[in-house]
């Protein structure tokens, strides 16, 4: 089940709300029937299912499912993203990755969630090489890492740059 589109402040649940008080307020002072809050809420309800769903990093396949650390030897091309649940910063990387792989669904993304997953994220630190940090992408081709990104350096563009340079074939 898609998570709800009216967050609190949402433009789209201000306006629901707006429609829903006008309805509401003509139907008690008798000036109009229950149509208009039968209208409301469809228009509430149409107008959510449009809104597209915000990427989360939960999104991605655990590595931890895929054998945690070992699986970062696999000869494909693997994008890696360490995220931590209680960043905003993360948040809008999670995003950036997740247009980064509706791009390219060639390309395998796992993900490690860095406070739940403490230990494999020390674990793929200590595989890789590369310092911990968080957000933080790892890309790896060849069991190799050819090259990393954290916090607001992960962009969709600067991952769409490292496929220039990079011998990726699909997975």
């Amino acid at each position: 089940m898609s998570p709800s589109p009216f967050r609190p402040g949402s433009l789209v649940s201000l306006l629901f709300l707006a429609l829903f008080v006008w309805a509401f307020t003509r139907l008690v002072t008798g000036e109009g029937g229950g149509a208009e809050i039968g209208l409301a809420l469809a228009a509430g309800i149409v107008l959510g299912r449009r809104l597209p769903r915000r990427a989360r990093a939960r999104d991605f396949p655990s590595l931890a499912a895929d054998g945690g650390a070992s699986a970062l030897e696999s000869s494909g091309p693997l994008l890696l993203f360490k995220h931590s649940t209680t960043c905003p910063i993360s948040s809008v990387a999670a995003r950036e990755v997740a247009r980064f792989a509706e791009a390219h669904p060639d390309i395998a993304v796992r993900r490690v969630l860095v406070i739940e997953e403490r230990s494999l994220s020390n674990e793929v630190a200590e595989a890789t090489g590369v310092p911990h940090e968080s957000p933080q992408v790892i890309f790896i081709e060849g069991g190799q890492v050819r090259d990393h990104l954290s916090h607001g350096a992960v962009r969709a563009k600067a991952l769409e740059g490292w496929l220039d340079d990079a011998e990726v074939s699909p997975r």
